[in-house]
């Protein structure tokens, strides 16, 4: 099968990744995959996926409504005749809708992976554009159950037979390659001993992260001396709040307690070393890094919003609070201080990760969809 994928960005995100997995898993089937992406310079994927197989094409946005990537990718279809093309986020789904308009283009299926438990773009008349994008597609397949009623059911007005959930899948094995010895190694540059109780997150520095309540939960555990545990907190991540939580951080007397450890591409090893991790969000439209720490072994501390509780298992894989109860958190966190219940946790996410969020499952749920 001749497979056209179109991505607002190759760049480092969750709905990326998905794409990259999704990628890998039908070049292995023998498959014909072209990606072709719209935004320039946001292409952290695409090497990889040319040395993997697939043809990669920049369609050269530099803003919108640019009609160059229009353009490019009319001739794109014209001469690669794909047998299906499928459309993530919402930029891409536009364009390749606009696209399927044109005089000449056959009635190619169209897929739509819904990645985002959000509007179709910020401003008037939103549901009624996603909607008729969405209602060209053959399918549509939304990340969560919670994407599938929130965004595509509600917000989009599409007939539940038409919206399919489909959860991302990961390959555990990096992380579990990761030795004690590298963990101690890595710990050990920010000066963090294995006594200590190292709480991690990954995230984009945004109001979506709700990372002031990831600090004041923190300190409320700290002042409550829970068990005499030595604990430090990690923020792995760059964004435009970052003075903003400093100064959080600094008003509350925690710089030495707290780690703001910048961009980094060693994600298996960090969250592999990592004792919790914990993520705040106000909303996710899946929560990528909670399947990472979950195939890291790792203890998962979330609020209880959109996707998540179909992620972690309350009690079972960690623990869900209701978003921005700074007490709810910090109790979740001394929770979790003692190491046999991380690690009985831990054991547990990892089983959950093998069980239902692989990436060969994913491919092999999308295959009837593309006709297989």
């Amino acid at each position: 099968m001749n497979i056209l994928h179109v991505a607002t960005t190759l760049d480092r995100g969750g709905a990326e990744k998905h794409i990259v997995d999704l990628a890998q898993a039908q070049l292995n089937d023998g498959h014909r995959v072209t990606i072709a992406f719209l935004r320039r310079k946001n292409d952290y994927w695409a090497e990889f996926m040319r040395s993997a197989g697939a043809e990669v094409i920049d369609l050269g946005l530099e803003r919108y409504p640019d009609i160059t990537p229009l353009v490019r990718l009319v001739k794109l279809i014209y001469s690669r005749r794909p047998d299906i093309v499928h459309a993530h986020l919402q930029p891409a789904e536009l364009y390749l809708r606009f696209a399927l308009m044109m005089p000449g283009i056959p009635r190619i299926p169209f897929v739509i992976t819904k990645h985002n438990d959000e509007p179709f773009y910020p401003g008037p008349e939103a549901s009624l554009l996603g909607g008729w994008v969405a209602r060209r597609s053959s399918c549509v397949i939304a990340i969560s159950e919670a994407v599938r009623q929130n965004t595509c059911i509600k917000d989009l007005g599409l007939a539940p037979g038409k919206v399919k959930t489909i959860h991302y899948g990961i390959d555990p094995a990096p992380y579990q390659k990761i030795s004690s010895q590298e963990t101690r190694q890595w710990r050990a540059q920010f000066g963090i001993t294995p006594e200590q109780m190292l709480i991690g997150t990954a995230a984009r520095l945004v109001p979506q992260k709700a990372l002031h309540v990831l600090i004041a939960g923190f300190a409320a555990f700290l002042r409550k001396k829970a068990g005499g545990i030595d604990a430090r907190l990690m923020l792995i991540g760059r964004g435009p709040l970052e003075n903003d939580l400093k100064d959080q951080v600094r008003e509350a007397g925690l710089e030495n307690e707290v780690i703001f450890a910048g961009f980094r591409e060693d994600i298996p090893l960090a969250m592999k070393s990592f004792d919790v991790f914990a993520l705040t969000s106000n909303y996710e439209g899946f929560g990528q890094v909670l399947v990472e720490a979950m195939s890291a072994e790792v203890p998962v501390i979330a609020s209880r919003v959109s996707s998540i509780p179909e992620i972690v298992v309350d009690g079972e894989t960690g623990y869900v609070f209701e978003p921005g109860d700074v007490v709810a958190l910090s109790e979740r966190f001394a929770a979790l201080r003692s190491p046999e219940i991380r690690k009985k946790l831990g054991t547990a996410g990892l089983l959950r990760i093998q069980k239902e969020f692989r990436p060969e499952t994913v491919w092999q749920k999308l295959q009837p969809i593309y006709g297989l």
